[in-house]
């Protein structure tokens, strides 16, 4: 495909509003300063004329920093730099993050003075975002060479060998979407994803394309469902960005949110599977608001895009995107067939970074289109396509699944869990209920005897973040097999609801307290004995799950709870202490 926009950059179009509207705001972080246009880019410039003082090889920069304005002035600085960004997540496992470093071959960090010191043993050259040395550099729009064709930065998701794989992405891919955004200048957009994430690339670069203002979402405003509404309502957002999971939770805390997202305009839940009462919240609840389901992938970007009322799970392809639904021949199926999903246009990514066969396997030449080089991009994804155009997702035809917004790969899992010197033999698997899925990990030990879900929880942890941790993990005396050999992950057993094995000894619940924080909390974690001394992420809990035990634990008692509590040794026995001092204990 053409892109009509020509070889323009991403950068060019920010730089074309700042000079329209310099005065206007760009960044708003919740509790700090707001940055305008000519801040923004005036900023940005200084680092790009500082990055090509060290060096003009322009090899991928690795950006690690908190979520800030400094994170943003790094990516569009590397991207007029002419250089790929590489987003690293601080909160990542420290190998996770040398390994990605490595694989890209940076040779320049750029940080801020929290995230310094998780990478002062890298033998690259760190730059902080703060350092004072950069406000001496020359604030003027640069003239260099990058051309739309120009990789814009690499993302890494997760990898069936056990290690993440880079998607090498283009300032065109991100330019093509232009045709098609709804957003305009007035608008206020929410970012909330972590940067690591390929889809924060378009939360945070097309408002800015426009002209549009961006909310920096904290994460632990973002966490606290109740919080993030307030925050809509008080920063006027008018684009907000959610997994459906989470929307539906948000909406079922009642009037007191449902009214603070009266101002919406447009909400974004990303391509998950939504349930049906998800889509009467929205109805009953958000009338007047667009609530618009956007499939695609860090490869191919966004492919399609329906409004949740319209029914499709995938929807009509946007614009500059062709899609194919094909047999293994690579023939197009018949209507309602089901085939494979495979997205041409230019809004593909390059390939994987240091992969040639990977790239080649799953970035293939289009034998529908007449010029040179046209590729398509198997998504592996199965669907059918209806006689007029629309797209319905039916599943997988490998092991990607989506845990709360991020994208994963049982095998890469697996790959670190056969690693550990007492697992003979594992297989984890996503829940297929529909809400609330968790990740079951099963283990077969080398020697008799059971292996403590907290140890394993421990030791992935060392490995992979805490998105790809199953919440459960069941011992085995042997891996179910088919014929040829291979585990039939069909007849896995179904997760008992009891207490996984831990260190500490199980101790009940004494005290209308802690008797109903036990229930909420078997109620949502679905355990159905829960020790007053047992640790909430121990038990199987993550963000998803601590959302509705704060929600909860609201609702129940008036009083607030952070997750930082839950996440960080948050015990009943604690949270007891926490609640009591502040309320009178409820009648059981």
């Amino acid at each position: 495909m053409v892109n009509r926009n020509g070889s323009r950059c991403v950068h060019d179009y920010i730089e074309e509003r700042t000079a329209l509207a310099p005065k206007n705001i760009a960044i708003e972080l919740v509790g700090e300063r707001a940055v305008t246009y000519e801040e923004l880019n005036n900023r940005a410039n200084q680092l790009a004329n500082h990055l090509l003082a060290q060096t003009r090889a322009r090899k991928p920069i690795a950006v690690i920093t908190e979520r800030s304005a400094s994170a943003i002035v790094a990516f569009l600085g590397v991207a007029k730099y002419g250089a790929a960004a590489v987003p690293i997540d601080s909160k990542w496992p420290l190998e996770r993050i040398c390994s990605i470093v490595r694989d890209a071959e940076s040779n320049i960090l750029l940080t801020d003075n929290i995230t310094e010191p998780l990478v002062t043993h890298l033998s690259c050259k760190n730059i902080r975002l703060d350092n004072s040395r950069l406000s001496d550099e020359s604030t003027t729009n640069l003239a260099t060479r990058v051309t739309a064709d120009n990789a814009l930065s690499i993302f890494y998701t997760s990898g069936t060998t056990g290690h993440p794989k880079g998607i090498i992405r283009t300032h065109n891919g991100m330019v093509s979407r232009l045709s098609w955004t709804e957003i305009e200048p007035e608008d206020v957009c929410s970012h909330n994803i972590p940067f690591s994430v390929g889809y924060s690339e378009q939360r945070l670069f097309l408002p800015l394309m426009r002209g549009a203002r961006i909310v920096l979402v904290p994460d632990e405003v973002r966490k606290d469902l109740y919080q993030f509404a307030v925050a809509v309502a008080e920063k006027n957002i008018t684009d907000l960005c959610i997994t459906p999971s989470a929307l539906e939770q948000m909406m079922s805390l009642g009037a007191s949110v449902t009214t603070k997202l009266s101002r919406l305009k447009r909400v974004y839940v990303g391509s998950d599977v939504v349930s049906s009462r998800l889509k009467a919240l929205c109805r009953d609840f958000l009338p007047g608001v667009c609530v618009i389901c956007e499939y695609g992938s860090t490869e191919a970007g966004i492919v399609a895009r329906t409004e949740i009322k319209d029914g499709a799970s995938i929807g009509h392809p946007v614009r500059g995107t062709r899609t194919y639904v094909l047999d293994e021949n690579m023939s197009i199926v018949d209507v309602d067939c089901v085939g494979e999903l495979y997205v041409g246009g230019s809004s593909l990514a390059l390939g994987y970074l240091n992969d040639p066969s990977f790239t080649a396997e799953k970035f293939v030449p289009n034998p529908f289109h007449q010029v040179s080089g046209a590729r398509l991009f198997r998504t592996g994804d199965l669907v059918t396509h209806r006689g007029n155009g629309e797209i319905e997702f039916v599943g997988r035809s490998d092991r990607l699944v989506k845990v709360r917004g991020f994208r994963v790969d049982l095998g890469e899992i697996e790959s670190y869990l056969r690693r550990h010197p007492s697992v003979l033999e594992c297989a984890v698997v996503k829940e297929k209920n529909l809400q609330d899925a968790r990740l079951v990990a099963y283990v077969v030990p080398k020697e008799t005897g059971h292996l403590r879900s907290d140890e394993l929880q421990a030791y992935l942890r060392k490995y992979v973040p805490d998105f790809m941790i199953p919440q459960v993990f069941m011992n085995l005396d042997q891996m179910p097999k088919t014929q040829s050999g291979k585990v039939q992950l069909t007849a896995l057993p179904q997760v008992p609801e009891r207490r996984p094995d831990l260190a500490n000894a199980y101790r009940g619940p004494t005290g209308a307290i802690e008797v109903t924080l036990a229930r909420i909390w078997t109620e949502v974690l679905k355990i159905s004995e829960i020790g007053v001394d047992d640790d909430f992420i121990e038990l199987g809990g993550d963000s998803l799950r601590g959302v509705q035990v704060v929600a909860r634990i609201r609702s129940q008692f008036g009083v607030g709870v952070s997750l930082r509590m839950l996440f960080e040794g948050g015990t009943i026995s604690k949270l007891s202490v926490r609640i009591s001092s502040v309320v009178e204990p409820p009648s059981i």
